[in-house]
Formats: structure tokens, C-alpha cells, sequence
């Protein structure tokens, strides 16, 4: 049985609502213009703030400034228009920063003070308020002793200080604090970090006037490390020889694989680093260690004013020894030499069994493995 199809016939496609489409594109410009003149509103408004918030930040007035900036931060904008809003926070944290440091010096806490003044500097390079730091860092300085600002989390800041400039005349005023710290570190006991301070001093200021202070608390601190860390007695070297009158001449030769540090007090002040000896060796056992030099290391010469003399000698290397210390006589004239060798051994239980520059006095005990000098 045959179907019958029947087919519709095409309809014409509808034409397009021009009144429609009118609307749409009229609500949209609407749209977009609202959002240009919201943009533009808040970005007139942001600029005023900024302008007038960078006028009270550049002259230290915090307080003011930070309302300004805070205003831009919390007005959104999809765009930030010349990074005003980042500008503006990166204010609010120097602001905020610089605020607390100024609480903390008029509570007294003048460390706290200091320190957060240089992480200012330190965090934000060309802040615009250094030179208020600078002028409050200086006041937290000279208004106040020295001792009241030697805490060893300040004293562990010099160096950044000095590389940031936190104070407006660095050459006045750091070199006391390194002072103040390094004989801090001394009345406590801490040798090791007087040291530091102290050679820094010498470095940084070696024209100050209280350079031959500082050598001579230097020495001293040497002496009591070296004490502190059981420091062996060095005999007077022998007289090898005559030299010109008027002088003493002492010649050492390094025979260390370590540098090693030569302090001379007496009728005059001498020191010297000497360079290792790269082909030179630790000595492990008493069989090993040579009966005389081994004539390998640098040759240094000591000219020095005859007279009493109290030497220390410690390693400064990445080698650690036990240091040596010792008073000699040197006479006019004379000329001495001695040399230094590391060895790394158990001491012998009989001290008369080995050779007398290589005993230990009875009342010291040293554990085994520990780097020591001989000469």
C-alpha cells in the first residue's frame, strides 16, 4: 500500500527586530560609558589622593600620608593607572614601618628603634625617607651613651648600617659602636666576636684616633682566647745569627697547610698574617712528624725593637689549631728563627716520652683528633 508525503512549503526567514537591536546596542554604549566615566571618576579621584598623600610622605608626615594612600588601595580598578595603587601601598609599608620605629624610640626601646630604621633602608633602596631616618637614627645616637646601644642584635647590624648609611656621619659614629661592641664581647667572655669587631675596626678606620686602643684591646683579646682554648707555652726560638744593632730580627717559616697569625706586644706592636703551605701536610702520627723543618712554606721576617715581647699565635685558616702563646726576650742585635708545623695525633700519655717542644703541660688534657701546632 502505497504513503503519501506531504510537503510544507518553505517559509521565508523572519526578518531581524531593528528596534531590538537599537536597544541592545543603545543599553550596551550606556553600559560602557557608565563604566568609563566610574573609571575615570576613581582615577581623578586616586591621582588627587596621590598627590596629595606623596606631598606628606616625602616630608615624613606619615600620619597624614597614610590615609591618602589607603583610600587608593581600597578603590578597585580592573587597570592601575600609572601603578598609583602600587605605588601608594608600597608608601603605606615605609609609612607603617617608619611609624613604628619612631614608637620605639620615644618608649626608650632604642635598639628596636635603630634596627627597624635600617630594614627600611635596607627593604625599600630609594625611599624618600632617608634623610628623616638618617636625622632620627642620628638623635637615637647622640642623645644617648654609647652602652645603651651595644645589644648584640644591634652589634650583628653594623655592617649593613654602614653599607646603608643609616647615620648622616658614618665616620663618627660607627667606629665607637664597633668599639663598644667588640669590648662588649670581650667582658663576656665572647673572645671569638671581640676579635671580629676589633679587626674590623682596624680595617674600616685605620687613621682613627683610637686605632692604638684598639690594637692593644685586640692583643689583649687574643691573649685571653688563646688562654680560654688552653693555649700552649712557646719557647724562645734559638739565635741563628746577628743582624743590624739597634734591631731584632725573628724569621718564621710557615710549614702549615693553614694561615697563621703572629701577634708581637712589647717594646713595639707587630702582627702578620703568613700564608699557608700548599705542600705541606698534617701530620697524623709521631712517626710522621719530621724530627726538623720541612724548609717547604713562606719565610717571613720579623724587625722589631729589642726587648720583652709577649707573642700569641692561632690559626686563621679553615685548618683550626690550638694557639700558642709565650714572652721572649729578644736581644739587640740577635737574629732568631723558628718554624710552625700542624700535626693531629693522640697525645702520648707519658709526657716525658716525647720530645720537650712537643709536651703538654700535666694540667692540660686534649681529646684525641684535635689540630694542633708544633714547632
Amino acid at each position: 500500500m502505497s504513503k503519501v508525503k506531504v510537503y510544507r512549503p518553505s517559509q521565508p526567514s523572519p526578518k531581524p527586530n531593528s528596534d531590538a537591536m537599537f536597544w541592545v546596542f543603545y543599553l550596551a554604549a550606556i553600559i560602557f560609558g557608565g563604566m568609563v566615566t566610574w573609571m575615570a571618576v576613581r582615577s581623578h579621584f586616586n591621582v588627587k589622593d596621590y598627590q596629595q598623600g606623596y606631598e606628606a610622605y616625602k616630608t615624613a608626615n606619615c600620619a597624614e600620608a597614610i590615609p591618602h594612600f589607603k583610600r587608593i588601595t581600597s578603590r578597585w580598578l580592573p587597570v592601575d593607572v600609572n601603578q598609583i595603587a602600587h605605588r601608594s601601598e608600597t608608601r603605606i609599608n615605609e609609612c607603617e614601618a617608619y611609624q613604628k620605629a619612631l614608637t620605639y624610640q620615644e618608649k626608650g626601646h632604642l635598639v628596636s628603634s635603630l634596627i627597624t630604621y635600617n630594614s627600611i633602608l635596607a627593604r625599600y633602596i630609594g625611599t624618600e625617607l632617608r634623610p628623616s631616618i638618617q636625622k632620627k637614627a642620628s638623635e637615637v645616637f647622640t642623645q644617648n651613651e654609647i652602652t645603651k646601644l651595644t645589644d648584640p642584635k644591634l652589634c650583628n647590624q653594623l655592617e649593613p648600617f654602614q653599607r646603608h648609611q643609616i647615620f648622616e656621619k658614618t665616620s663618627q659614629k660607627l667606629p665607637l659602636l664597633y668599639q663598644a661592641c667588640a669590648n662588649q664581647y670581650h667582658n663576656q667572655g665572647e673572645y671569638s666576636q671581640a676579635v671580629v669587631f676589633y679587626e674590623q675596626f682596624l680595617q674600616l678606620y685605620p687613621q682613627h684616633q683610637l686605632r692604638s686602643d684598639v690594637e692593644i684591646a685586640l692583643f689583649q683579646t687574643l691573649i685571653a682566647e688563646a688562654e680560654a682554648k688552653g693555649a700552649r707555652e712557646i719557647a724562645q726560638p734559638p739565635a741563628v745569627g746577628e743582624t743590624l744593632l739597634g734591631y731584632t730580627e725573628v724569621e718564621i717559616q710557615n710549614d702549615s697547610p693553614t694561615t697563621l697569625r703572629f701577634m708581637f706586644a712589647g717594646a713595639e706592636r707587630s702582627s702578620l698574617d703568613m700564608k699557608p703551605c700548599p705542600e705541606c701536610q698534617i701530620y697524623k702520627t709521631q712517626e710522621e712528624k719530621p724530627e726538623g723543618c720541612p724548609n717547604k712554606g713562606p719565610v717571613q721576617q720579623f724587625k722589631l725593637k729589642p726587648g720583652d715581647y709577649e707573642i700569641v699565635v692561632n690559626s686563621v685558616g679553615k685548618v683550626r689549631t690550638i694557639p700558642f702563646r709565650g714572652q721572649w726576650n729578644l736581644e739587640d742585635g740577635v737574629k732568631y728563627r723558628i718554624c710552625f708545623i700542624v700535626v693531629d695525633f693522640p697525645i702520648a700519655d707519658n709526657q716525658n716520652d716525647l720530645p720537650e717542644g712537643d709536651r703538654i703541660p700535666a694540667d692540660r688534657s686534649e681529646p684525641n683528633g684535635d689540630s694542633e701546632l708544633r714547632f
